[in-house]
């Protein structure tokens, strides 16, 4: 600031300073209700979410664990569809555990094995040609 050296300088100075006083003021102000909102437990429940989410793997665990799950149902359903029995169930029962709890732990694994499988039925086999017996000589 340059020196005061006059009622007027005086005067402008203290403008100067109230301005940026009620500048400060609507900063400070607008900080308190944007925290305020952060406290409120949605926003907290909402702000962790996000976070969870948008960390690595998460999907990853989230579709595994749903592919397995899906897949050891299915695998029950097959085994429990005709006729219901107590041992047919407890067994049904025992392999969705077992396979939902290794697809769920393995779902890199799953993965590469099921492109590996959709690649081999989607390559289109291509029918060799025999070579002509006239370029050959």
């Amino acid at each position: 600031m340059q020196p005061i050296t006059s009622k007027a300088d005086l005067k402008r100075a203290i403008s100067q300073l109230e301005e940026k006083q009620a500048a400060d003021w609507l900063l400070l102000h607008e900080q308190i209700k944007s925290t305020y909102e952060s406290f409120k437990p949605l926003n907290i429940i909402k702000s962790t979410l996000k976070d969870a989410a948008s960390s690595l793997g998460i999907k990853d665990k989230i579709l595994g664990a749903g592919m397995g799950i899906t897949v050891g149902y299915l695998s029950k359903a097959l085994i429990t569809n005709a006729v219901g029995g107590p041992i047919k169930r407890i067994l049904g029962t025992l392999l969705e555990v077992g396979i939902s709890t290794i697809i769920s732990h393995n779902p890199e694994a799953i993965k590469m094995a099921s492109d590996k499988i959709f690649s081999f039925f989607s390559t289109k086999k291509t029918p060799q040609t025999e070579p002509d017996d006239e370029h050959t000589a």
